[in-house]
């Protein structure tokens, strides 16, 4: 089931990434997301969209062009 909102925790899990690599995008503004309870973020699935048309996934050391 798709959701209108995930957590940083719920987004690293999607893309198979640390947590911490999820809020370093949201303090670099590359990743919006609003701020709740003070302590976690929530990132809509329209932000979620937007980010992956301008993200630039890193390859793996030794990965080899295709």
């Amino acid at each position: 089931m798709e959701k209108d909102f995930y957590s940083t925790i719920e987004v690293a899990e999607m893309y198979n990434l640390k947590e911490v690599s999820v809020r370093s995008y949201i303090n670099r503004g590359q990743l919006k997301a609003t701020k709740f309870n003070n302590h976690s973020w929530l990132i809509t699935k329209e932000n979620l969209e937007e980010w992956e048309k301008t993200r630039h996934p890193r390859r793996k050391r030794g990965a080899k062009n295709e």
